[in-house]
């Protein structure tokens, strides 16, 4: 996403963690909030976030520039495998997504 032009919230980015993520708490989702939200479950059912209020409330959310992304599915898929044959499928199918959310 960097190289897309994109940056983390700051609040995100100033979290320590040894982890390739950050668990937040619910208390905490507004701190997820940027121009272009994206998450991607792991485990999870997205329904289980996406149906949590605290989470609609974030501005991305409810302003319509968030992209959940099911588990398991490619895209999701190719994001985690991050090698030379994913990632231009992912950004194949991720960047028509992203422009709906985010217009140029």
């Amino acid at each position: 996403m960097q190289d897309l032009g994109f940056v983390n919230n700051p609040e995100v980015e100033a979290t320590t963690t040894e982890d390739f993520f950050i668990p937040i708490s619910d208390e905490n989702l507004g701190m997820l909030d940027a121009d272009l939200l994206i998450v991607m479950p792991i485990y999870v059912d997205s329904a289980e976030v996406t149906d949590n209020p605290l989470f609609q409330q974030i501005p991305a959310v409810s302003d319509g520039r968030a992209l959940v992304l099911d588990s398991g599915s490619d895209v999701a898929n190719a994001i985690s495998l991050n090698s030379a044959l994913s990632i231009p499928f992912a950004l194949e199918e991720l960047l028509p997504q992203i422009s709906e959310r985010v217009p140029a």
